[in-house]
This record gives structure tokens, sequence and C-alpha cells, in this order.
């Protein structure tokens, strides 16, 4: 893949944080700790909305810029 073909069909780019059950923001800790509470994508609902992704032909639902961990698959 080329990097024109991977920007094409890029529709996000930025930092995921981490948050904890007490609402403590930060970058997504080193490999081998605990999994954060919940992932935040920054602007991930409005950058999939303005992509051709979004739409009569795509998916017609946008997810929040909040991902709850509901369990670890290993």
């Amino acid at each position: 893949m080329t990097g024109d073909e991977l920007a094409g069909c890029t529709v996000w780019q930025g930092v995921v944080y981490s948050a904890d059950d007490k609402g403590n923001i930060a970058l997504l800790a080193a490999e081998g700790t605990d999994a954060p509470q919940s992932l935040i994508f920054p602007d991930l609902g409005p950058s999939l909305q303005m992509s051709s992704a979004f739409g009569s032909i795509g998916f017609s639902k946008l997810p929040w810029d909040v991902f709850l961990l509901k369990g670890c698959q290993e």
C-alpha cells in the first residue's frame, strides 16, 4: 500500500487517550500495565461523519469519542 492509498482511506488521525473511573485523562500506558477503563478518540465521530463511509451508501450511526472497556480477550 502506498502513502497516497493509505491517506485516501484514513478517516481519523490523532492521539488516543485513556481515562480511569475517577475521570483522570492520560496518554496510553506502557505495555504490561492494567487496561484503562475507557479510551478516548478525540473527534472520531465528527471525522467519520465527514467521511465517505457515512451516509446513504455507508453506515448511519456514529460512535461517540469514548469507548468503555467491557472485557479483555487474551
